[in-house]
């Protein structure tokens, strides 16, 4: 229901883990933990943030972000980030670190938006 939220921590994140190997699992648990937990929880509080008078949001970041390997193809829709993630194109990788580099860098346009 209603309420305010004055300020949002994003700080949850993984590095390290394993390459996804299930048949048919199609989001890399870098992107799901490091990027996507952020993005949803975002949205779920954007409106109590909004009902603040002064809300901030903090991300934390990582100097792995340089690694990054992502190209423009992967942002223009989940469905291209998805064709993209099976072909092993657009710059995603099976590589932990890359895989953990690239959800540092969503994570940098996430709060480039807010």
């Amino acid at each position: 229901p209603g309420g305010v939220i004055d300020g949002l921590l994003l700080i949850a994140g993984v590095d390290g883990a394993p390459a996804v190997t299930q048949a048919g699992a199609e989001l890399e648990p870098h992107f799901q933990i490091n990027y996507l937990g952020h993005a949803l929880l975002v949205r779920r509080m954007l409106p109590k943030l909004r009902a603040a008078s002064s809300p901030r949001v903090v991300t934390v970041g990582s100097s792995a972000v340089l690694d990054a390997t992502l190209d423009d193809r992967v942002l223009e829709s989940d469905q291209a980030f998805l064709a993209l993630r099976r072909s092993g194109q657009g710059g995603l990788s099976s590589n932990p670190h890359v895989e953990y580099a690239n959800s540092k860098a969503l994570c940098v346009l996430l709060a480039d938006e807010l």
